[in-house]
C-alpha cells in the first residue's frame, strides 16, 4: 500500500482511537484501552505508535497523520521541546516509527474535526459488540514504551484477526 492518512484521538487518556483511510477507500478502525495510569497526551502518543506499527505492518511507505493534540504535534515538527523523560521517551519511539516511511508527515486538526476518532476512543471503555461496523480492539496492560520489543499484548478477536495474520 502507497499512502495512509492517519486520524489519532483520545478522550479520557485510558481510551484512544485510530482510523487508517486510504486513497481508495481502504479503511480500518481501532480502538485501544490503556489499563494503566496515563496522561491524554501520553495516550495520544499511544495512540500514534499502535497505529504507526499497524501501517507498517501493512507496508505503507507514506503516511499522514493527523492528532487533535497541539502538544504531541508540536512536539513532533520541533517547535516544542519533550522537557518530561517520559514524553522524551514517547517522542524518540515515534521518530523511529515515522523514519521508517519514505515519507511522513504530522498535522494538526481541530478536535471538532475528529469526531469520528474521538468516537471510537470512548467506545474503546464501551460494548463494541454494538457498534454497528467493525473495529479493531486492543488492551494494553502497561505502556509501550515501557514494553520490551515483542512483548505479548491482548487482542480480542474479530473478523480482521485472519486479514492481520495474514499480513
Amino acid at each position: 500500500m502507497e499512502f495512509l492518512s492517519m486520524w489519532i484521538a483520545n478522550k479520557s487518556g485510558n481510551g484512544v482511537g485510530v482510523i487508517l483511510y486510504s486513497p481508495d477507500d481502504f479503511k480500518v478502525e481501532y480502538a485501544m484501552t490503556l489499563n494503566f495510569a496515563t496522561t491524554n497526551n501520553e495516550a495520544e502518543y499511544e495512540a500514534m505508535l499502535s497505529g504507526l506499527a499497524f501501517a507498517l505492518r501493512l507496508r505503507v511507505k507514506r503516511i499522514c497523520v493527523h492528532s487533535d493534540s497541539q502538544l504531541v504535534v508540536n512536539q513532533m515538527s520541533g517547535d516544542y521541546t519533550a522537557r518530561e523523560p517520559r514524553m522524551a521517551k514517547y517522542l524518540a519511539a515515534v521518530r523511529n516509527l515515522l523514519g521508517q516511511f519514505e515519507r511522513s508527515w504530522v498535522v494538526h486538526v481541530p478536535r471538532e474535526e475528529n469526531a469520528n476518532v474521538d468516537l471510537l476512543s470512548k467506545l474503546a471503555f464501551g460494548d463494541l459488540e454494538e457498534f454497528d461496523r467493525p473495529v479493531y480492539t486492543e488492551v494494553m496492560d502497561s505502556a509501550s514504551i515501557d514494553t520490551p520489543l515483542g512483548a505479548p499484548v491482548y487482542q480480542q478477536v474479530n473478523w480482521m484477526t485472519p486479514i492481520m495474520e495474514y499480513i
